[in-house]
């Protein structure tokens, strides 16, 4: 988890990002991912105005980003036969894919 997060805080970085929105796990995980998001940040160094906070699920912009996660889910698992992964490819809401996994990791 904490190198999936640094590489997309790099990522939202890189593209100008200056906001970051979490969902909050819970006072521990919170906690893990707030140390990893202050390395992140000292390795890439983002503009001054680069905020982040946790939230919680009733937090609208979070939908979002869930709804998005469960429709490309469906998508990697051949389940999505609504066409809707398609769709926010073609919107350009989603330009692609990158899937790793622990192993493709560990042989970078």
């Amino acid at each position: 988890m904490a190198s999936l997060m640094s590489e997309v805080i790099a990522l939202i970085i890189n593209e100008g990002g200056t906001d970051l929105f979490i969902e909050s796990r819970g006072t521990l995980e919170d906690k893990r991912d707030k140390n990893t998001i202050l390395d992140a940040l000292k390795a890439h160094k983002p503009p001054d105005q680069f905020a982040y906070n946790w939230y919680l699920k009733k937090e609208p912009l979070l939908w979002l980003a869930d709804a998005l996660c469960g429709i490309t889910r469906s998508h990697l698992l051949g389940t999505d036969d609504s066409g809707y992964f398609e769709l926010i490819q073609e919107k350009k809401v989603v330009s692609g894919i990158i899937y790793r996994t622990v192993a493709s990791k560990l042989n970078a």
